[in-house]
């Protein structure tokens, strides 16, 4: 049976490469926090990032504008290529 959303959460779309490049650093903050926090991180001159307890890991590849993100929370699972999927709720 499919998962239901019964949050209506939605998908950030991470930029891959950023995803590939910091993947031991995302195994490392998963390993060794025992909370995780998540965070965007706005900037006017280039795309939003995703941090992890406050380390960088992924642009952003689209927003809607005026969208607030609330609600962030984060799927892991290593042995997939898309080790990561962080939702969100949209108020």
């Amino acid at each position: 049976m499919d998962e239901f959303n019964y949050d209506d959460r939605k998908y950030l779309e991470l930029d891959t490469e950023d995803l590939k490049r910091n993947k031991n650093k995302v195994e490392w903050i998963y390993t060794n926090y025992e909370n995780i926090k998540l965070d965007i991180q706005n900037h006017s001159e280039t795309a939003p990032l995703l941090l992890i307890n406050g380390y960088r890991i992924a642009k952003l590849k689209t927003i809607p504008l005026q969208t607030q993100l609330n609600d962030l929370k984060a799927e892991f699972n290593f042995d997939q290529c898309d080790y990561l999927r962080v939702t969100y709720k949209e108020h």
